[in-house]
Order: structure tokens, then sequence, then C-alpha cells
């Protein structure tokens, strides 16, 4: 089944798509980056000259332009698949899964302030993870990782919302103490543990 166009619907009902970022979408790329808690909390630079929405778009079309020829699969590492947001037809956000081999998917996404609060991440995110193990689907994950900058709590509550299992603390050479947790295939998408444990990323 083909990866470039996924949809679903939000918890209150609102159509979702999921499809590459496209030309027309890098004048809201770059408004929406704007905001400061995109670059503090994601891999986006700031700052974030116009050039940086074209470039952007023109890679993850490169990337998808593969995809034609070799369907994607987690067993291989490769570049980023990421998909925009979009709701109602207007772009909201990203969300990828970046490709490391071995049957490991790492999930992750921005989305921008005129969108948050709505559930639109969530429902991204449990349709990727669903689509990343579905034996309907080329790339049939064994594992898909979501990690987060310390402090990043926003991006825990949907991956503990998510079944996410909190598996500790590691050290990004670039960002410095990070939060990390696991999907597996079966996994049921809602919390099976608490994340509440001291030094866990929802502890009071």
């Amino acid at each position: 089944m083909d990866l470039r166009e996924l949809a679903t619907t939000t918890h209150l009902g609102v159509p979702l798509l999921l499809s590459p970022p496209a030309p027309a979408d890098a004048d809201a790329i770059y408004e929406l980056v704007q905001d400061p808690s995109i670059p503090r909390w994601t891999t986006v630079p700031s700052p974030y000259p116009r050039e940086f929405a074209d470039d952007f778009v023109a890679s993850t079309a490169a990337t998808w332009e593969a995809a034609t020829t070799a369907p994607p699969s987690a067993a291989v590492a490769g570049p980023e698949l990421v998909w925009a947001m979009r709701v109602g037809g207007r772009f909201a956000g990203c969300a990828g899964l970046k490709r490391h081999g071995g049957g490991t998917l790492e999930i992750g996404w921005w989305l921008g302030v005129p969108y948050r609060g709505q559930g639109i991440v969530t429902a991204a995110t449990a349709l990727l993870v669903t689509t990343a193990f579905s034996p309907d689907y080329p790339l049939q994950a064994t594992t898909v990782t979501w990690h987060a900058y310390l402090g990043n709590q926003p991006s825990a509550r949907i991956a503990h919302r998510l079944g996410f299992r909190y598996t500790g603390l590691f050290t990004d050479p670039d960002a410095g103490p990070c939060w990390s947790a696991e999907l597996h295939p079966g996994d049921p998408l809602t919390p099976s543990t608490p994340w509440t444990a001291p030094g866990e990323p929802l502890a009071a």
C-alpha cells in the first residue's frame, strides 16, 4: 500500500491527511517554525530563513521519489520519511519516521501554534505507528522509538498517551540529555505504565 498519503481523524472527528510536503507549503513552514518552541524542542534550526523551507521541501521530495522505486523498509537505514500534517487542506506541521535500520524507526513531529490542543499530533502519531507495524505496508518495523529533549513535557504526554514504554535517559552529543521510550508490534496504543517515578518524564 502507498505510504505517501495516509488519512485518519482526530478524537474530535476532524479529518487529518498526512502527505509529503509540497512547494506550496514552504511559506507556511517558514511562518510556523518562527515560533521559538519549535527550534527549542526539535532539530529545526534557528534562525530559519525562508530559503530553508524550500530546501526542506526539495529534500523530502527527493526521499519520496526514491521510495517510489525502492519501497522503504525499517530493516535498512535510510533518509527520514516526512509527512505534512494537513487539516482542512491547510499545512499544520510535520511528522516523520527516521530509519535507523535493523527494524527500528524513530518517530518525531512538530506542530504550528494555531493547531495545537486539537489532538492532531496524537492522531498522526497513532496512524504512523500503526502503519509502521502493519504487514500491509513496506516498513514493517519491529520497534518504534520516541526521543525528546529533557523537559519536553508536551511531547512526553503524547508518547505516554499512545502506550510508549519509557526506557530511560541517554545523552545526545548535540542536544544533551534526552528521554527515550519505545513501542513494539502488538503493544496497545494506550498508557501501559505510569511515567511518574523520580526522573521520569511525567513525574511530579
